[in-house]
């Protein structure tokens, strides 16, 4: 996963999900004002039967929620072709730390807590965990994923700029939960390979 036709429709679904919601409540907050100035000058007034103005903002509603259900169901659905990795990442999440053990071409590093990446490549990314049940977390590309104690899983992912991100565990993992962060460095090409021969074992 993380190609660009993914990334770009989730991004829109993201987008229209945003301008719907705010659209909606600039709405709503313009009828309550409406409402209540309407009710101070009537003064106190028995109800009447509703409205051709309320039974069209239901509908108006309704049809906007429908529309935004058949999109996402659409949406959840697409998923991209699986490429070919470049980079294998085997994860383990631990109480209380990240061990990233990082290989490409028959060179091979282990960091604790800081992952190192090249752009633009497809990574193939092995989750477990040790001991209880963990989410690899990483935000700035939408990207979280369990790591559970009995099996390993395999989700593929490509950053498509450089740059140091945060990463968490998005799952209460225990006390200590908060320590559960590590940051993610995406490099260029060569400066990956650089770094994978200087931190190789």
């Amino acid at each position: 996963m993380g190609g660009d036709t993914t990334r770009g429709a989730f991004d829109a679904l993201f987008s229209a999900y945003f301008v719907v919601t705010t659209a909606a409540v600039l709405l709503v907050l313009v009828a309550l004002a409406a409402a209540v100035l309407r009710g101070r000058r009537r003064g106190a007034r028995r109800g009447g039967d509703p409205s051709r103005l309320e039974i069209g903002y239901v509908l108006l509603l309704s049809t906007i929620a429908v529309a935004l259900m058949a999109v996402t169901v659409t949406t959840e659905l697409n998923v991209d072709a699986r490429r070919p990795a470049g980079v294998q990442v085997q994860v383990v999440a631990s109480q209380w730390r990240w061990t990233f053990q990082t290989e490409q071409a028959g060179h091979r590093a282990t960091t604790f807590n800081r992952l190192v990446v090249p752009r633009g490549t497809t990574i193939a990314f092995h989750i477990r965990s040790r001991d209880v049940i963990h989410s690899m977390w990483i935000p700035e590309v939408r990207f979280k994923r369990y790591a559970f104690p009995d099996r390993t899983t395999t989700y593929d992912l490509e950053f498509p700029s450089t740059g140091t991100f945060e990463g968490l565990c998005a799952q209460f993992c225990g006390l200590d939960h908060d320590r559960m962060r590590f940051t993610v460095q995406v490099v260029d090409a060569a400066g990956f390979a650089a770094w994978l021969e200087a931190h190789a074992s």
